[in-house]
């Protein structure tokens, strides 16, 4: 037990599982009992894993900074705000997402140099990153190619929903375990706050969506292999010909559309640049 101080918390949002009141309470005594797990450290934010009412839940917080970073948290516009909104639109959909729990401010506790900061507490979901599994290399043949499925199948339900997550790289998005050969793999999407609309006239957001997914393992050193990366372009094309009802005898056949999308993807992720991230996720994911 630690002796620290809890800061001062003022609860904006609550899940109904819980009052207001209780869910300032438990984040006060998980605060006095010396915090939890850190997965990520940086000026910009914090991310650890604390126990709360004896389960394992994930405390995100940032420092609010001019008066109209202020202005968006109270009014709900903030990033933390756009994650508790969009992470409510994804589980309406039937996306995995971990479940937003409570938002507010709070201040003091030795956080963010005792300034105030937004903090959101989300339900904790156990699994290792795509970008870390890329990067250890730990599942068989089957298990790769069930995540691309899944991967697939979640970016043609948002083309088809009309929205897209500009956030889309691997270190965003959790294989939820347990993982068993190749029926039934689930992806989470971790940060909910980049879910935007789109529009199915065109593939601009797909395209977007594919190429992150690739980027940002290459800036870390653990590219998808080849095989993959055709396995989400063709489970993608396959299941959005079969929901337009597409056949060989359109204008263009699977192949083509494959071949098309390909091309596009590849175009990105060469405008990208230098992939290489600024603060390496890999570091701070410790699965």
């Amino acid at each position: 037990m630690s002796d620290r101080a809890a800061p001062a918390i003022r609860i904006l949002r609550a899940d109904p599982g819980a009052t207001a009141n209780q869910w300032r309470e438990r984040v006060a005594e998980a605060w006095r009992d010396g915090g939890g797990r850190v997965l990520k450290d940086s000026p910009g934010g914090r991310v650890e894993v604390l126990e709360l009412g004896g389960k394992p839940m994930v405390l995100k917080t940032r420092p609010i900074g001019s008066l109209l970073d202020r202005i968006r948290v109270e009014v709900g516009l903030s990033r933390h705000a756009r994650h508790w909104h969009g992470a409510r639109w994804l589980a309406a959909k039937g996306f995995s997402t971990p479940r937003p729990l409570a938002r507010g401010v709070l201040r003091g506790g030795g956080l963010h140099g005792g300034r105030s900061a937004e903090f959101l507490l989300l339900e904790f979901i156990p699994g290792k990153t795509v970008l870390r599994h890329l990067s250890d290399r730990d599942l068989g043949v089957r298990e790769e190619h069930a995540v691309a499925r899944s991967l697939a199948r979640d970016m043609v339900r948002f083309f088809t929903l009309g929205r897209f997550n500009r956030d889309h790289k691997p270190s965003n998005l959790l294989v939820v375990e347990p993982v068993r050969g190749d029926v039934g793999v689930r992806v989470a999407v971790l940060d909910a706050d980049s879910i935007r609309p789109s529009t199915v006239a065109n593939f601009n957001s797909a395209e977007r969506m594919a190429a992150s997914l690739v980027i940002e393992a290459i800036g870390c050193g653990c590219e998808p292999r080849r095989a993959l990366k055709a396995r989400v372009i063709h489970e993608f094309v396959a299941q959005f010909e079969r929901l337009a009802g597409l056949t060989s005898e359109a204008s263009l056949s699977h192949r083509d559309r494959r071949a098309r999308l390909w091309r596009c993807v590849a175009r990105r992720v060469a405008a990208h640049g230098n992939p290489t991230p600024t603060i390496n996720p890999l570091r701070g994911d410790t699965g």
